[in-house]
């Protein structure tokens, strides 16, 4: 990766839909820099990604 550059890992989306599962509803989630607006649409977002890069056989 170029340097200063982070990676998207499929690893990590995991972890994010764990978490956002731990909160139960849309309402409780609480991530820095997430506006109201985008609470609804974020999990399905971070899932649709998690399955595309889990069909592709693509890590990161």
């Amino acid at each position: 990766t170029a340097e200063g550059l982070q990676v998207l890992s499929r690893d990590w989306l995991g972890q994010l839909i764990q978490r956002c599962i731990e909160q139960g509803q849309v309402e409780r989630l609480n991530f820095a820099g997430l506006r109201d607006d985008r609470r609804a649409v974020l999990v399905g977002g971070i899932t649709i990604l998690f399955a595309v890069l889990k069909t592709l056989n693509v890590d990161k």
